[in-house]
């Protein structure tokens, strides 16, 4: 999945079947949003589709954006940032659109990688690992290096 995010061409040219780990890409997707509705709704004890107005697209989407694209932990800074911007502006609901606005630019004209890229500015060696190192192959890694 890495490969095809990267670079399609290259991926298939490698002779990975672009068509198979797209539909997988999609289904796993269509299962957390699936779960992720599902637990929402239980712990609602009710859904209604005034509860996903635009609106609430509009803040996932910046929650991602603002945190950082490709970046999990980007994606919790970025809705800590907004969840507090929108519990601060409670009682504007109007000011809460303008404010998610001006964050959502500001984020994209003064940090295009999101909130995380600061992390990796401050925090030396700060790196999201694309999957888990197995602790002996860690071990080995540290040996040839230091």
């Amino acid at each position: 999945m890495i490969a095809v995010r990267d670079s399609e061409v290259a991926a298939e040219a490698l002779g990975v079947d672009l068509a198979r780990t797209k539909t997988l890409a999609f289904a796993m997707s269509a299962f957390y949003a699936g779960t992720a509705g599902g637990l929402y709704s239980a712990t609602l004890n009710f859904v209604a589709p005034e509860g996903f107005d635009l609106f609430q697209m509009v803040v996932h989407f910046s929650m991602v954006v603002v945190g950082g694209l490709g970046s999990v932990w980007g994606a919790v800074l970025g809705a800590g940032l907004l969840v507090g911007v929108q519990e601060a502006l409670r009682a504007f609901k109007s000011a809460q659109e303008i404010a998610f606005g001006l964050v959502l630019m500001t984020a994209i004209i003064f940090l295009p990688d999101g909130l995380i890229s600061l992390l990796r500015r401050r925090v030396p060696g700060w790196e999201e690992p694309l999957r888990r190192v197995a602790p002996a192959r860690r071990s080995a890694r540290r040996a040839v290096v230091g």
